[in-house]
């Protein structure tokens, strides 16, 4: 048996920790699985596929019969054109060709930002008086909203002026930054300059600090009443972080302008590697005098807000607002604070909860990690590590199949903020992110190794790389000839018969010729989607049928499958032999707890807790669903016994095999030998 220093000495392997230098590396498996990708999508660069318009418009999907973000699948928006520049970039890398990302850069600036015909009068903004207010609200019936005119805002008439005027999605901007900086970086390492594509993206991101300021551009914290909480002067409107929007319109004849930034933020919309980018790297620092300071500045508070908003078990809740309910209300005395801003564990839309869908938690930490990983930030490491202990324990790999966590439900509060305790154990015990539902969001769980893959490769955590490469392995098993996709039944499709709001003795007509009136439903005035091929699953439903089911080839779903399985190879774990059916893992134990916790009429736990809220005689406990119960006694898992006799632990998971013997496959954890598991 070699020592196990003498083993690692000759696998290669070290114990320095550090990122591995990125190499164009083309020939493996998981770049030929990226590369054919990309060439399904787009045709080699041809962009002549079912993925796009004749105009060079990236669909948001395949499929036409689609109502989530957008409500078309042939619609577009700009977080889709931001993942053209990912899948662009990731492509340039493997090939050594990156035409295409200043070609998909083309495209979003040709259609996407409006030119000044299309913006009459935007020079004739006045940033001492910004947009007349108007209050959100929780309850639809309250639209519309009353304008407010005061001293403060922008004062016009109270007649319902002609205007232009355009909305702004800052996660996909940050997106787009991000992207870019990994075209240039690796276009760099193969003697190719993107420069010009660089300033752009500079450019994006001094106009993009829109995203940081309070909606109305009042002061940042315990802001409460619109008429009480006092406007902001120099910069203490910005909480600094990347809102929900901005918008900005005017007066279609030109003489008046208006600027809004977003008072909510939500932790799947940050993106700290694009504030360090902007702030750090003279290439894609801004040209204004503040543009760079701004950017540093947001980048130590959305990591804090992301430590901020942990769970217990690792996982990143909802986000904070400025303005309570969208009107500057009081909230309850509950609810704590970040820099003044309260904690709002469903930021902006409620149905469903915005935070419930763990494709948030891929899109948010994915950035947090690829930052760790360029520039080896603590504070992003601690959270990337914390979080990926909650992967770990949600997502599983079994002959061939992904099962993860697809939905969360939230309970508690996090702490009140104090930046000194950002490396304090034990924080945020009252907070919890429980799974409450699991299945297989193809797009959800490649967003999510993604970051995995980040913090993995930069800690040489080899259990978390070992399960990012099962995952993408499991997933070639939903490959089809458009890209990749699993059947999903949308129960939610109810609502094509389901009333839209429209208040009484408002009429008129919209640009399907439907007529518009209180009580209408959607397909009342969305008439067309009854010509679409998939309108008549959709009618039975209605009609008292089974759920609709499709296979949906989402453009950013299909771009993160391609960006992770490109990212290993990238990494350079490409030459470790994949396996399209990996088995299962060793066998859970059984599912029970101490009897001395379920003789006082407590549950056991449904997984392992993580972490362990309390212990005292009876055993470990932990909460689900806001109730205690019993952490699981598991059976450890059994390995061969020549194993256990020799003085050596069985290993605790499938791990790697780096040697064999009459005693079976061995593995290395914490620096020693370790039986694998007979059920591996």
């Amino acid at each position: 048996m070699p020592s196990i220093r003498t083993a690692i000495a000759l696998l290669g392997a070290t114990t320095v920790i550090a990122a591995p230098v990125m190499k164009k590396r083309a020939s493996d498996a998981y770049a030929q699985r990226a590369i054919e990708h990309y060439n399904k999508m787009t045709n080699g660069g041809q962009y002549n596929t079912d993925y796009f318009s004749p105009e060079n418009v990236p669909y948001h999907s395949i499929e036409t019969l689609m109502v989530e973000a957008p409500d078309h699948g042939h619609e577009s928006v700009s977080e889709t054109y931001s993942f053209w520049i990912w899948l662009e970039a990731v492509n340039g890398k493997l090939t050594g060709n990156y035409d295409g990302i200043n070609t998909a850069w083309e495209y979003l600036e040709k259609h996407m930002i409006p030119d000044s015909k299309n913006q009459p009068g935007n020079s004739k903004y006045n940033p001492s008086s910004p947009a007349t207010y108007a209050p959100e609200d929780d309850d639809i019936t309250n639209y519309p909203a009353q304008l407010v005119f005061q001293d403060d805002l922008f004062t016009g008439d109270n007649n319902y002026a002609k205007q232009w005027r355009y909305t702004a999605a800052p996660d996909a901007d940050a997106r787009a930054i991000q992207a870019a900086y990994f075209g240039y970086i690796w276009a760099e390492e193969d003697g190719v300059n993107l420069s010009d594509l660089a300033s752009k993206a500079a450019k994006l991101g001094d106009y993009m600090r829109y995203a940081q300021y309070d909606k109305y551009f009042k002061k940042i914290g315990n802001c409460i009443g619109h008429d009480k909480c006092s406007a902001g002067r120099g910069k203490n409107s910005a909480h600094y972080l990347i809102s929900w929007y901005f918008a900005w319109g005017g007066g279609l004849q030109g003489d008046w302008a208006w600027r809004i930034g977003s008072s909510h933020t939500h932790s799947g919309y940050q993106n700290p590697l694009a504030a360090w980018v902007l702030s750090t790297q003279s290439a894609f620092k801004p040209k204004s005098k503040s543009g760079a300071d701004d950017w540093a500045t947001s980048l130590d508070r959305q990591l804090e807000l992301f430590r901020w908003l942990q769970a217990s078990e690792g996982c990143i809740a909802g986000g904070a607002t400025n303005s309570w309910q969208g009107h500057y209300a009081k909230p309850g005395s509950d609810i704590t604070t970040f820099y003044g801003m309260y904690y709002d564990w469903q930021p902006v839309y409620h149905d469903p909860p915005s935070n419930n869908w763990t494709g948030m938690q891929g899109w948010g930490m994915e950035r947090v990690c690829s930052l760790y990983y360029v520039s080896g930030n603590e504070m992003a490491g601690t959270v990337c590590r914390d979080w990926a202990k909650w992967v770990k324990n949600t997502v599983r790999v079994s002959g061939g199949q992904v099962v993860h966590a697809t939905n969360l439900e939230w309970s508690g509060n996090p702490d009140e903020w104090n930046k000194s305790n950002f490396n304090k154990s034990g924080l945020n015990r009252s907070l919890h992110g429980t799974v409450s539902a699991e299945g297989l969001d193809l797009g959800s769980i490649a967003s999510i190794i993604k970051g995995l893959l980040w913090v993995s490769a930069k800690d040489g955590d080899e259990e978390g790389i070992d399960l990012s490469l099962q995952v993408m392995d499991a997933i070639e098993n939903y490959k089809d000839d458009l890209g990749y996709a699993a059947e999903e039944a949308r129960a939610d499709y109810d609502k094509f018969g389901g009333e839209v709001y429209i208040p009484s003795g408002w009429t008129g007509k919209n640009a399907q010729g439907a007529n518009l009136k209180s009580g209408v439903t959607f397909i009342d005035i969305r008439p067309k989607y009854k010509q679409d091929p998939d309108w008549a699953q959709v009618e039975n439903y209605l009609n008292g049928g089974s759920a609709p089911t499709f296979k949906y080839h989402r453009f950013w779903g299909q771009t993160e499958i391609m960006v992770a399985n490109g990212l290993i190879s990238i990494l350079g774990y490409g030459d470790r032999t994949p396996n399209p059916n990996p088995g299962p893992g060793p066998s859970p134990g059984p599912t029970t707890c101490p009897t001395a916790i379920t003789s006082q009429g407590y549950k056991c736990c449904s997984a392992k807790c993580n972490p362990v809220v309390y212990q005292d005689e009876a055993g470990d406990w932990g909460v689900e669903n806001n109730q205690w119960c019993g952490c699981p006694t598991a059976s450890a898992p059994k390995c061969n016994s020549k194993v256990t006799q020799q003085g050596y632990k069985c290993c605790s998971t499938c791990t790697e095999t780096f040697y064999v013997d009459d005693a079976g496959k061995w593995g290395i954890e914490n620096n020693d030998w370790c039986g694998i598991p007979t059920t591996c």
